[in-house]
């Protein structure tokens, strides 16, 4: 058993090292060869398996130190004289102990950095909130050139990533797409109603060779403020927001129906329509995907693209309700039925194999 916990230490300190040498290439070469190596991008995940291994091996050394000064420091019986050689192997699991504290005072004092570190949501970002949850409408909002760590999201009022919904990383180009003629179409299609110039509290939004760089904050301010479409709305601090004129709502239509919907989670919605006509399309502003569905008693449809990234559902005429929803999500529902079943069972057979050893007993 130690042997194994002690192969699997060794084994967990060269995948953490990741591509470093030694044998560097080996790591790379799982990485493109072994299935899902890909999770393990960042090579530090890799310290749990030397987690695991150190919390048997530290005890088991332990122990054996323990008995070994134990057997050479036998305990002598003297009630006049002090014999120090009796308090040994006790001295030794107090300097341990002692020394196990110190190694995790950082934890004990809420001194720990990096992951672990205490954070505190600005002032700015609290305002923030407050300001968009006075908003109970669905809307989305476009954060320039990126999300940040505080900043204020729920299923009702998801919010984008610039970079990642225009797929440009370089922030120029960004700015370039972003006062195209198309992006106000594309913007308001999406629902998005607010667009954020974030503060970056953090150090980790506007960098230039991994150092803060305000020029590139006041770069995103100018180009938005330089957008006609977009009206400056509120201010808090560093944070500036903007807002669009004409969003679309999640479900919406280029027609004269009336149209109300209900979210259930964020792959069922229940959907209400008041004379529809033929001809007419039912937008639906998720990312196209074909695996929606839009279903009631007598119909049921899938998605077709609009706009070459929305979904869209062409619905009989008439007034009515139905459902829309995500039809994979139907295996992870029973898959989290048979984790459920699974459990039960694995309990229930423990605890009659319980019962039984004590009825012999």
């Amino acid at each position: 058993i130690i042997l194994f916990f002690a192969i699997l230490g060794i084994v967990g300190i060269f995948l953490a090292k990741g591509a470093a040498e030694p044998f560097g290439n080996l790591y790379l070469w799982l990485f493109g060869h072994v299935p899902g190596f890909q999770l393990f991008r960042d090579s530090f995940k890799w310290y749990t398996l030397v987690a695991v291994s150190y919390s048997i091996l530290i005890p088991f050394s332990i122990w054996n130190i323990y008995g070994f000064l134990s057997s050479k420091f036998k305990i002598q019986n003297s009630k006049l004289q002090f014999k120090i050689q009796n308090y040994i192997p006790g001295l030794f699991l107090i300097i341990i102990s002692l020394f196990l504290i110190f190694l995790i005072r950082s934890a004990i004092f809420g001194q720990l950095s990096g992951t672990f570190k205490k954070q505190s949501v600005p002032l700015e970002y609290s305002q923030l909130e407050q300001y968009l949850t006075t908003d109970k409408s669905f809307y989305r909002t476009l954060w320039i050139p990126n999300t940040q760590l505080f900043g204020y999201y729920s299923n009702l009022n998801p919010q984008i990533s610039g970079r990642d919904f225009f797929r440009e990383y370089d922030q120029d180009r960004l700015l370039k797409r972003i006062n195209s003629s198309n992006s106000e179409q594309l913007l308001n299609y999406s629902g998005v109603k607010y667009v954020v110039a974030p503060y970056d509290s953090e150090k980790e939004i506007y960098l230039t060779d991994r150092k803060p760089d305000d020029k590139k904050y006041q770069k995103i301010i100018n180009s938005l403020n330089s957008i006609n479409w977009l009206k400056s709305d509120k201010q808090f601090g560093k944070i500036i927001v903007y807002k669009t004129q004409n969003y679309k709502d999640h479900f919406w239509c280029n027609c004269n129906a009336g149209i109300s919907y209900k979210f259930i989670n964020p792959t069922k919605y229940e959907v209400n329509v008041q004379n529809f006509n033929n001809g007419d399309k039912l937008i639906f502003s998720e990312g196209f995907d074909n695996k929606w569905i839009a279903s009631s008693n007598s119909f049921k449809v899938s998605s077709i693209e609009f706009n070459g990234k929305f979904n869209s559902f062409e619905i009989p005429k008439g007034s009515y309700s139905f459902t829309v929803s995500y039809s994979p999500q139907r295996y992870v529902d029973l898959g989290i039925r048979i984790s459920i079943a699974t459990i039960l069972a694995c309990l229930s057979l423990l605890i009659y194999r319980l019962v039984i050893k004590r009825k012999k007993v």
